[in-house]
């Protein structure tokens, strides 16, 4: 979190120092297009943050494949938690485990190696 924290502040600096740089330094606006390169620069820094915190929090990404995919999307801990079930029908580990009678059934599923990600 604090390197994500660093790598968002950094940015800022990166792309409101040439804006603040430009209007100390040519306060008459006699060169309009360094100054609007500067705005534009400056407006950059609101839209790489999200791509920052997508590329550095795995929440960030989870909230964003939903967001964009919708919920039905399967996520990368959805997809490892699918198992080779003796039945053959593919449900989860955790429904495996619910639909075992006894301790040493679930001893038994768990030696044999089916429920192997």
């Amino acid at each position: 979190m604090t390197r994500m924290m660093l790598t968002i502040f950094c940015c800022f600096l990166l792309c409101f120092l040439p804006l603040m740089l430009v209007n100390v330094a040519d306060d008459e606006v006699k060169y309009p297009t360094v100054h609007v390169l500067a705005s534009v620069l400056a407006w950059a820094s609101s839209v790489i943050n999200p791509f920052i915190y997508a590329g550095s929090n795995r929440q960030y990404r989870t909230a964003y494949r939903k967001l964009f995919f919708g919920s039905k999307s399967p996520t990368i801990n959805q997809k490892a938690s699918v198992i080779c079930s003796p039945s053959g029908s593919g449900k989860t580990f955790m429904t495996e485990m619910h639909h075992c009678n006894g301790q040493s059934e679930k001893f038994k599923a768990l030696k044999s190696g089916c429920c192997q990600r």
